[in-house]
């Protein structure tokens, strides 16, 4: 009885990564670095990529371009925005897919992008 239960219970959790993946590709969605209030680099190509159901028509609109990309077998699709002009006019950043789902971020800029590190005496 016990061996039967143990293995019940372990082909239930072998089965939770697979449920799991299947609720995440019933939604559109954007990769970590892309939210509200983001900069964008000036003068560069810009990826964007994200997940999505698989076969879906995913569609990137922003600052007058739209770019087009279709969700791979696992769910992935990327497009690259062609190089922007910096600008500090604040513009909404969309994406959607063929089945009506989409995403709107608010607050884009185009700009200049730095990183910086050191000491806390850098000034």
């Amino acid at each position: 009885m016990l061996l039967r239960f143990a293995s019940a219970a372990l082909l239930f959790l072998c089965a939770l990564p697979a449920a799991a993946q299947q609720v995440r590709d019933a939604r559109l969605e954007l990769a970590t670095p892309f939210t509200n209030n983001m900069i964008l680099q000036r003068d560069a190509t810009a990826p964007v990529w994200g997940w999505a159901v698989p076969g879906s028509e995913v569609t990137v609109t922003f600052a007058g371009q739209e770019k087009h990309a279709k969700a791979d077998g696992s769910g992935k699709w990327m497009v690259k925005l062609d190089p922007l002009a910096a600008s500090a006019k604040q513009r909404e950043f969309a994406v959607s897919d063929n089945s009506g789902q989409k995403i709107t971020l608010k607050g884009v800029l185009v700009g200049e992008v730095w990183f910086s590190s050191g000491q806390s005496n850098m000034v």
